[in-house]
């Protein structure tokens, strides 16, 4: 947000964020004492909230960071050309539950997280004491204030929240405006402080702050200045003013490769830290492992008891038996009385009188009954004894059974982990592979880094033509041999991009891979994208990054074809993402009398063209007409020999906002 007022900007009310609530009862929670994770994007398709979980990559947008030529990410636009300089974000907390109750007063900002907005996955720390939140909770912004690489502006996002187990009683002092006190620390504001509001029509509550980003839009209304430089500049001899040229596109050149180490460093980081992941995760693998192997070991040992109990019950059992063999034993023994009996009734005239008899009798019966008796209760102690033990043998028999398939299921999980085991570690070889080819790639740029300097330097004196081997052409003049000597260094820039190319194609080469574990109820799914980096074209001709070369309509190759004709072309991508190209033809200097407005192919021109189509601005047409008066004139001969040389601008389609520098600049 910029230039609005504080009615419009506070809480994006002229966005109408402040009027869409979420649902009742969905906070931000701040735990007390702990920390808090949210997702940072450009938009929600590259969160955890979009409907492809592919776009959930390190950085909350295209995960191939594009820059501009002054070397900000100009994509996503983090207005910061790295992390170190990002200025940092934070986040206040005003006890209101109705953001139409919040202040610049009673927002106080509780927490700051430095060297941010970068990476999607950004966690803040909560104070201790933090005082808990009234019924309906409280109202939380998040905000942004960008310190570079772009248009000065402000960023202002709320949030309902919730602060959770906190038991603090404190209350909030009123917040303050902050004060830019970097130089001298005795004027920082103490206590409870404001959230930065600036760069709005009203309610800024900072001015004059010496740090702030600078404004990249080019102001096209002083021509008069332009123009100055425009005719200073074509005072210069044109040769020197070419090598100029060719010494900043080195310069760009080196800083783009130093852009890609660097990055190419952050991605050996990225892989360090996936490999000390995997190795953390293994580990809670094998400790999954050791526990499993100890509950085996559990289930054996209480398999072991439980035979050694099967083996009591089996004695019982046998001296159950024993004993029934003893009471058959004790009938056996009985037996003789009972026919002792059965003589008595035989005999009964032996007697000497009837009441002996039935003395004698009642005494063999009485002794009858009392055996009979304990045979019956020796047969339903033995009966219920031998039921008691089926039972308890059948369930100990069931338990065996389900303790043995839990063995097993427990050996083929200790399988399946161990196989895994086995994937990760093969991956982990191939990430430290990856990371050796990275190394080498980046000792690789630094040689060629180093080598584009050297030939710099050795061509930044005075032509001599020994070193450049031109004896036999001894004959030609110092601006023939500074040509020439351009050629040679096209030639080794040439080289070096198709050097640069190369390298990313062997990085297109490396593919994705997935992970798939399933272990019980754990699934566990990882899908790494490796981030590539480009700079060449693409299937559509695209060009991406800072200043290219043409290769298709390189110096040598059109000099060596055409040598009356040396032909230069250059590709530069505006800030507003157009593909203009800028083109230099040196043609025959026999036919040095055409007429200035002449069409004939027999004169210079230097032309730069917008390669987008369909897509027209009144700005940029009226920027190009001005343009093409006002350079459309002729550079002074350097010798009575040189051909005459025009330079023009020109436009095929138009952008939809502005031209993307001004003339001063395309000059320079």
């Amino acid at each position: 947000m910029i230039d609005l007022t504080q009615k419009d900007w506070w809480f994006q009310h002229y966005q109408g964020c402040d009027k869409e609530p979420p649902p009742v009862g969905d906070y931000l929670e701040l735990p007390a004492g702990g920390s808090f994770t949210v997702e940072i994007a450009t938009n929600r398709a590259f969160t955890t909230f979009g409907h492809n979980k592919k776009f959930n990559g390190y950085f909350g947008g295209p995960q191939e960071l594009e820059y501009t030529p002054w070397g900000c990410v100009s994509y996503p636009n983090l207005h910061t050309p790295n992390q170190t300089l990002a200025p940092g974000t934070v986040f206040a907390i005003s006890y209101q539950n109705s953001i139409d109750k919040v202040t610049p007063e009673n927002l106080v900002v509780f927490t700051v997280r430095y060297k941010t907005p970068w990476q999607r996955v950004t966690s803040y720390d909560v104070p201790n004491d933090l005082p808990p939140c009234p019924p309906g909770g409280c109202t939380c912004a998040w905000g942004w204030i960008p310190m570079g690489c772009g248009q000065p502006n402000m960023y202002m996002q709320g949030h309902k929240c919730i602060v959770t187990g906190s038991t603090s009683t404190k209350k909030l002092a009123v917040a303050k405006p902050p004060v830019y006190c970097e130089n001298d620390r005795s004027k920082c504001v103490k206590g409870a402080k404001q959230m930065i509001f600036y760069f709005q029509k009203d309610g800024n509550n900072v001015f004059n702050v010496p740090k702030m980003p600078t404004d990249l839009i080019i102001d096209y209304r002083d021509v008069k200045l332009n123009l100055k430089l425009l005719n200073k500049y074509f005072e210069v001899n044109a040769l020197d003013e070419i090598l100029v040229r060719r010494r900043h596109e080195f310069k760009t050149r080196t800083e783009h490769l130093q852009k890609r180490k660097e990055a190419l460093y952050e991605r050996e980081i990225m892989f360090k830290e996936r490999i000390i992941g995997y190795e953390m995760y293994i580990k809670e693998l094998s400790m999954k492992r050791d526990r499993s192997l100890r509950r085996i070991d559990d289930e054996k040992n209480l398999i072991k008891n439980k035979q050694i109990e099967i083996n009591l019950l089996n004695q019982e059992i046998q001296q159950i038996q024993d004993e029934n063999k003893r009471l058959e034993n004790i009938i056996l023994q009985y037996q003789p009385h009972l026919n002792l009996l059965t003589q008595i009734v035989d005999q009964t005239d032996r007697f000497q009188s009837i009441d002996e008899m039935i003395e004698k009798f009642d005494m063999l019966y009485a002794s009858y009954q009392d055996i009979l008796t304990t045979i019956k209760n020796s047969n339903e102690e033995l009966n219920d004894v031998q039921r008691q033990l089926v039972l308890t043998i059948e369930k100990k028999n069931n338990k065996l059974s389900l303790m043995n398939n839990r063995i097993r299921e427990l050996q083929q999980n200790f399988i399946d982990i161990q196989q895994h085991i086995d994937k990760i570690q093969t991956e982990i070889n191939n990430y430290q592979q990856t990371s050796i080819e990275h190394l080498t790639e980046i000792s690789t740029i630094k040689i060629a880094i180093e080598s584009m300097f050297d030939l710099v330097k050795r061509y930044s004196h005075r032509c001599r033509k020994k070193d450049l081997n031109l004896d036999q052409y001894s004959y030609m003049n110092d601006n023939q041999c500074l040509f020439i000597k351009l050629k040679q260094i096209d030639t080794f820039l040439s080289d070096l991009i198709y050097y640069v190319d190369y390298v990313h194609n062997k990085q297109n080469k490396i593919s994705s891979n997935k992970h798939s574990i399933n272990n019980d109820n754990l699934k566990i799914t990882k899908k790494i994208n490796l981030n590539l980096i480009t700079d060449s074209t693409n299937d559509t001709n695209q060009w991406r990054g800072p200043c290219q070369i043409d290769r298709q309509q390189t110096l040598i190759a059109t000099i060596d074809k055409h040598p009356q004709q040396p032909y230069i072309s250059y590709k530069i991508r505006g800030e507003d993402d157009i593909l203009y190209t800028i083109q230099m033809i040196n043609i025959d200097k026999s036919n040095i009398s055409q007429p200035h407005n002449s069409v004939s192919p027999n004169r210079s021109s230097i032309s730069m063209i917008s390669n987008n189509k369909g897509r027209k601005s009144s700005t940029f047409r009226t920027s190009i007409s001005k343009l093409r008066r006002s350079i459309d004139i002729q550079l002074r001969s350097l010798t009575t020999q040189s051909p005459r040389t025009s330079f023009k601008l020109t436009n095929e389609q138009y952008n939809n906002e502005k031209i993307p520098f001004s003339e001063s600049d395309f000059i320079h």
